[in-house]
């Protein structure tokens, strides 16, 4: 108790309540679309030629994040290695204009998850400092036969993702070359999509 006396008045009470404080409880939340397991899924990414220009390793480390992190939290799913879709994207410039089951089927996959990059950047316009700005439209299509009432392209589920890395201007230290740090803003975006896809627990207050 003595420690505590040293830390004088107020002070004792505000350690007592942050000691003693009941632990913040963590809820469950389902996956949005979870058919992703024991099936064969190829991340696709398409950007426009300015961000290849520019980035020309962000559809490959982009993709390669969110395969890892469905791998690490999906049972038996079985991802495309991103090298693997990569290629093909290059060796047939008209990829994008196939139906979506299509493409699936050609790249022997029973699902493509489909992003379509809007924007990608990252460096702070002002400082020229590391800052990751990722806004993405994503689909699911399946390889299936679709109901009579869908078309092939029409997505099985689909989703609008935005992140800003990091989201404190003060954080924003190194350079726009720092691989570490891009890295770091890939998997948060992996993150925040793979999360739609399996069951997972966030804090009560999330």
């Amino acid at each position: 108790m003595a420690v505590l006396l040293l830390l004088g008045g107020c002070n004792v009470f505000s350690f007592l309540g942050y000691a003693f404080a009941p632990e913040e409880k963590e809820k469950i939340v389902e996956a949005e679309f979870n058919r992703f397991p024991a099936r064969r899924v190829a991340v696709v990414v398409f950007s426009q030629a300015g961000v290849d220009y520019v980035y020309p390793r962000a559809r490959l480390d982009l993709s390669g994040a969110i395969a890892y992190d469905l791998q690490q939290n999906i049972p038996d799913i079985q991802l495309l290695p991103a090298s693997v879709v990569l290629k093909y994207q290059r060796e047939n410039p008209a990829w994008d204009a196939l139906p979506r089951r299509e493409l699936a089927r050609l790249l022997g996959a029973d699902y493509v998850i489909h992003l379509g990059l809007e924007e990608y950047s990252m460096a702070d316009q002002n400082s020229g400092l590391f800052r990751a700005i990722i806004t993405a439209d994503v689909n699911v299509y399946s390889a299936a036969v679709p109901d009579a009432a869908l078309t092939p392209e029409t997505p099985e589920w689909t989703g609008r993702f935005r992140v800003i890395y990091p989201d404190d201007t003060g954080r924003a230290k190194v350079g726009t070359d720092d691989r570490a740090a891009r890295g770091e803003a890939h998997a948060v975006f992996a993150k925040l999509l793979g999360r739609k896809f399996y069951q997972h627990k966030v804090k009560g207050g999330e």
